[in-house]
């Protein structure tokens, strides 16, 4: 699922890459994923400019969007180039990993491209050390680990060039989400991962909301969120939730197709 928000100047991105998609023509059953959610990656970032720009033409729509010139200064505009500019600057990358460390040769070697990467299902846990999972060229992730049972967790990681502080102040108790803020050249940037288990309660939902909530009442007006909520927004059960969330921030949901196939089930 992929959302974008406008408030103002305020903009949100909430994307779910697809799970263990194995469409690719490399060998290694990972690289295939990797390939396909590279793929991914940049098709959203075209998608995202392409709403951008909609919103802001007042859905005069054209089939090949970019910057043009007959774009006026006003807030909206200026907050939609604002929103071009950020994706401009640096970019962005998510995976649902199912265990780091066995992996870490192969994600330093993917995400080398990337500025930002986000990993869901960790499976990490405090017997780790973040030593053994150093990335070359990026710092030391920050991470959240689950806790009382194996799976699930949620890490960041930041190119070293980029200055980055973890804000704990936005993360919520029971819910396994990593906040970082990042400073760019010009401004500062809020990045959210977000892991939501198969089969979790609504009050799960009421968490995510409550952790995107605090980040809205920041002074930081651009705000990026990737994740595997592990909702098909297909379903009436499982979209209600999410469609009041998405109701509440002025979401819209930008993937008309589903990113997984049916017959993928979590284990």
């Amino acid at each position: 699922m992929l959302f974008f928000l406008r408030n103002g100047k305020r903009h949100i991105n909430l994307a779910t890459n697809a799970r263990r998609k194995n469409v690719g023509i490399k060998l290694s059953p990972l690289n295939v994923v990797s390939l396909r959610i590279t793929k991914c990656v940049s098709i959203l970032t075209v998608v995202l400019w392409f709403t951008c720009l909609v919103l802001n033409l007042s859905r005069d729509i054209h089939p090949n969007p970019g910057p043009s010139s007959t774009l006026s200064t006003s807030d909206s505009d200026t907050s939609a180039c604002s929103f071009e500019y950020i994706m401009g600057m640096f970019s962005v990358y998510h995976m649902n990993i199912q265990s780091v460390l066995p992996k870490i040769d192969i994600i330093e070697q993917e995400i080398q491209f990337y500025d930002v990467a986000v990993f869901t299902e960790t499976w990490l846990n405090d017997t780790i050390q973040s030593d053994s999972i150093v990335i070359s060229n990026f710092s030391a992730p920050h991470r959240l680990d689950r806790q009382g049972r194996i799976g699930g967790g949620v890490a960041i990681y930041v190119r070293d060039s980029l200055t980055s502080i973890r804000r704990h102040d936005l993360e919520i108790a029971n819910l396994e989400a990593v906040w970082v803020e990042i400073k760019l050249k010009t401004k500062s940037i809020l990045v959210g991962g977000f892991y939501r288990p198969p089969n979790s309660n609504s009050d799960y939902l009421d968490r995510i909301h409550v952790s995107i909530d605090r980040a809205l009442n920041t002074s930081i007006h651009d705000i990026v969120i990737l994740g595997d909520f592990n909702l098909n927004t297909l379903k009436r059960n499982d979209n209600a939730k999410i469609e009041d969330i998405s109701n509440h921030y002025g979401f819209g949901n930008l993937l008309l197709h589903p990113l997984t196939s049916p017959s993928i089930r979590h284990p």
